[in-house]
């Protein structure tokens, strides 16, 4: 990296995130790109921090980068290992930009209009404030005030709901404005009537021990 250039770190470093997105890495793909990243080999600058955190991955580039599990990561018993202060350093510069670039693309949304799914238990602050909170068809969670306007009856957890952003944070967004629409569900229905949905579990495969059944005569044409 150092004979290449000064631009070669931050290259690399936006090749993280391209690599995630692009490959589909899971964690332990992840963290095969990550110790080999300029940040964790101390050779970013103070400017070389906006690559990974610009892409969809970018959270989970953090994670790793900060060190992940050290155990697991032949990385960690190499020479020339850089302190815990300055990952941690490195860390939050990185984690603060990321948390900058989700307030951007959030303030983005002000004024538009979202379909929530509403949710229970989502926003800690909903018994102070008023509000109840929900999830939107990317994920996002948004806060909202669920008002007159459209609503038929009372919101419940389960039913969905339409109304308009009013405000934005880097992690959740505000629509304090009356709903536009508000749509009963069947979930909606069971929340009400206080009913917990539940699942059989789910079946390993795990293999039966022993000599296996005898298989039953297959039939001739």
């Amino acid at each position: 990296m150092r004979v290449a250039g000064a631009g070669a770190p931050v290259r690399a470093q936006r090749a993280v995130g391209d690599q995630v997105v692009r490959r589909g890495l899971g964690d332990d793909g992840l963290h095969d790109v990550a110790r080999a990243h300029p940040l964790r080999r101390g050779e970013v600058d103070q400017a070389a921090v906006a690559g990974p955190a610009r892409e969809p991955a970018g959270a989970r580039v953090l994670a790793a980068l900060a060190g992940g599990d050290q155990q697991l990561d032949p990385a960690a018993e190499m020479d020339g290992q850089l302190t815990k202060a300055v990952v941690q350093e490195r860390y939050e510069r990185l984690a603060a930009l990321q948390d900058d670039i989700s307030w951007s693309e959030n303030k983005a949304l002000v004024g538009t209009t979202v379909e929530l799914l509403v949710a229970a238990g989502e926003g800690s602050k909903d018994a102070r404030t008023g509000r109840m909170s929900g999830r939107a068809r990317d994920g996002r969670l948004v806060h909202f005030t669920a008002t007159a306007g459209g609503a038929d009856g009372d919101v419940r957890p389960g039913d969905v709901v339409e109304t308009v952003v009013t405000q934005a944070a880097p992690h959740h967004l505000v629509a304090d404005g009356a709903l536009i629409s508000h749509r009963r569900t069947r979930a909606g229905d069971a929340s009400e009537a206080g009913l917990t949905p539940s699942t059989p579990g789910i079946l390993l495969g795990m293999p039966a021990i022993g000599v296996p059944s005898a298989l039953a005569p297959a039939g001739g044409c």
